[in-house]
């Protein structure tokens, strides 16, 4: 499979042996990509420059060097507007880019409809997909956005691969190890106003009401996922004022009350247990605000490592 007209890019803010992991994994695959953006809107330290300047005798490399907590919309979109293939593949730098890839880009050269096709995350032991659809719930307390799957009721479309036929199973929002065709970030970008938490559910869900580009997983294409990160790294992801203005940033753009997190098509271990059964039960705007209180927390803490 020919990769030349593929791009991927990536965001860096802290973590700079993720960074460098991640482009190692790139580097490996040797599938000859159009070229590796890496969005970085953190300190440039020394050992950073060391570790691009490396990778840029190895890889067709562009770092763009960003003001200081640009934000993830806003570092997607410069590395879509800075890309030159026809592809951007786009994954977070603490995951590594798997070399069966290349199936991602059969299943969109052959679906006209697909906009972006995910692959799955290999994470702590765990196998993960964590894709779903978007459901509209309206009450006494308001409107609420329901993210969830609908079990037995999972949309499936049928590959033709070089080892055989494969299944894609379409979402209305899939993982962020995704593989997007130009012309579908032409018609729906990220929204910059996001700088951490949002912007995915964001874009998924202007090209849900606003686009006609579907999204599918193919869970065969497995990237492995080590999350966490410094006390600096952590702190900035976890903060709990930027991750409220980009709940309120969705809340007003869509003109929704709620956000009701229900359950994710695949999340391995995490899926089951009184948790899954509480969500599935309580009514949606009530979910919603156990969620905000974190009393029903959405994700585990990242781990703290000393030495990123």
């Amino acid at each position: 499979m020919d990769m030349s007209d593929v791009t991927i890019g990536t965001k860096s803010f802290y973590r700079p042996k993720r960074i460098k992991w991640c482009l190692e994994s790139i580097y490996q695959t040797d599938l000859g990509f159009n070229e590796v953006i890496v969005a970085d809107d953190g300190e440039i330290t020394e050992e950073k420059k060391q570790i691009f300047q490396e990778y840029k005798e190895k890889l067709d490399l562009k770092v763009l060097d960003l003001k200081y907590d640009y934000g993830l919309g806003g570092s997607r979109n410069r590395v879509f507007q800075e890309m030159n293939g026809e592809y951007l593949l786009w994954v977070d730098d603490d995951m590594s880019v798997p070399a069966n890839v290349t199936e991602m880009k059969r299943a969109l050269e052959k679906k006209d409809d697909l906009g972006g096709v995910s692959g799955a995350m290999f994470q702590e032991g765990d196998y993960r997909i964590e894709a779903h659809d978007f459901k509209f719930s309206k009450g006494i307390f308001g409107k609420t956005l329901i993210k969830d799957v609908e079990e037995g009721n999972v949309s499936k479309e049928k590959v033709e691969t070089l080892v055989g036929e494969k299944t894609i199973y379409k979402f209305d929002l899939v993982l962020n190890c995704l593989l997007l065709k130009k012309s579908c970030l032409k018609d729906g970008e990220w929204d910059d106003r996001f700088i951490i938490s949002g912007e995915h559910t964001d874009f998924f869900l202007n090209h849900y009401m606003n686009t006609e580009w579907e999204f599918g997983v193919m869970p065969d294409v497995v990237f492995n996922h080590y999350p966490g990160g410094s006390i600096e790294f952590n702190n900035e992801r976890n903060d709990e004022n930027k991750k409220k203005n980009s709940t309120e940033i969705l809340k007003e753009k869509w003109n929704i009350d709620n956000i009701a997190f229900r359950r994710k098509f695949y999340e391995g271990r995490s899926s089951g247990g009184i948790s899954a059964k509480i969500k599935k039960k309580l009514p949606p705007f009530l979910l919603s605000y156990l969620q905000e209180k974190n009393i029903l927390p959405l994700r585990q803490i990242d781990r703290v490592e000393e030495d990123e």
